[in-house]
């Protein structure tokens, strides 16, 4: 769910429920493993991939 929310949105939820729901398992579980996983090259944004260009490959014995 975090993943598909995004880091921010999934702070706002978790800020939006009840105290008694606020701390515990819901906050350990933001801190040691949504955080990391989402805020991880930086915050906000994915890993980006090399662009890969699409075209017809050269026969073999052409360069």
């Amino acid at each position: 769910m975090a993943k598909a929310l995004g880091l921010e949105a999934y702070r706002q939820l978790v800020a939006s429920l009840p105290p008694h729901l606020q701390q515990g398992f819901v906050a350990d579980r933001l801190q040691e493993k949504v955080e990391p996983l989402l805020a991880s090259p930086s915050e906000g944004e994915w890993i980006r991939q090399p662009k890969v260009r699409m075209g017809v490959l050269p026969r073999p014995g052409q360069a």
